[in-house]
């Protein structure tokens, strides 16, 4: 709490009234007994015994006046000095109440700040997951494209009237377009093969055990692309849905569920029919 001259004045001024009715009183008491002791006045001849009460009384009675208002003069200081110490403390209320809000918006700014640079730091790593992502969604198409360039030739089925019925395309080297090939293919192949069975009352004679090897290579590859897109930017996710890599997969699971290998699982609910031949055109 700072100093206050006036505080130390008041003080000072409470002090001097104490000390001024000491005075006074002495002085008062010098005057009684120089009254008592005069020889103009034969005070135990004059006043009986109960009458010096009186005399008593009547002359300390200016004593007791003097000190009750020297008392009040006094307390009346002091009570003018706690009114200051509260004017005193609560501006020092209000300055530590202004010091503190300052704080507290300097706080605030700076949680904004952090807040701030939180969701740039975010906002990049996401941008930067989204750039891995579709950097991986590229080379899993790119692993695509190589694997239908390989691998469409094993896509084979024969049946019981003795044809062999193969897979068509494959040999495109734009990668869109041979991937986008490679889906249509899928759904013609196997749409006609399902037609020669339930139309014709042919049989599946032989499939090759490399065809197995490769739908589930390829379905891992698809499953791939699938997960990493779903990881990147909205475009790729579009992208993803536009090539139909999906319905691919589907594809080759309803290719399992016809050829019927016991050890592969099928997609239940997966068929092909006159809609996938659309969807596979477009």
């Amino acid at each position: 709490m700072s100093h206050n001259p006036s505080a130390g004045r008041k003080s000072r001024r409470i002090s001097r009234w104490v000390w001024s009715g000491i005075g006074a009183s002495i002085l008062y008491g010098i005057f009684i007994i120089f009254m008592l002791r005069s020889d103009h006045v034969d005070w135990s001849a004059s006043l009986v015994p109960n009458a010096w009460g009186d005399l008593l009384a009547g002359a300390f009675a200016p004593l007791a006046f003097l000190w009750l208002f020297i008392a009040v003069m006094v307390q009346a200081n002091e009570l003018s000095l706690q009114r200051e110490e509260l004017v005193l403390t609560r501006g020092e209320y209000e300055q530590n109440r202004a010091v503190s809000e300052a704080q507290l918006t300097e706080i605030r700014r700076q949680a904004e700040h952090i807040l701030a640079q939180t969701e740039v730091m975010r906002s990049e790593w996401d941008q930067r997951q989204s750039e891995i992502a579709e950097a991986a969604y590229e080379r899993m198409l790119d692993s695509l494209h190589d694997f239908i360039l390989g691998n469409s030739s094993v896509y084979t089925a024969k049946l019981s009237d003795g044809h062999v019925y193969g897979l068509m395309g494959g040999t495109n080297t734009d990668r869109d377009r041979n991937i986008q090939a490679h889906r249509r293919s899928l759904v013609q192949w196997l749409y006609h093969l399902k037609g020669k069975v339930e139309n014709e009352n042919l049989q599946l004679v032989h499939v090759p055990e490399t065809l197995k090897i490769a739908i589930d290579h390829q379905v891992e590859i698809l499953s791939s692309l699938l997960d990493v897109s779903a990881k990147a930017s909205p475009q790729v996710q579009l992208d993803c849905r536009l090539r139909g890599i999906l319905h691919m997969k589907r594809l080759l699971s309803a290719v399992v569920s016809f050829v019927g290998y016991p050890d592969q699982e099928s997609t239940p609910g997966i068929g092909v029919d006159r809609d996938d031949v659309s969807n596979g055109a477009t």
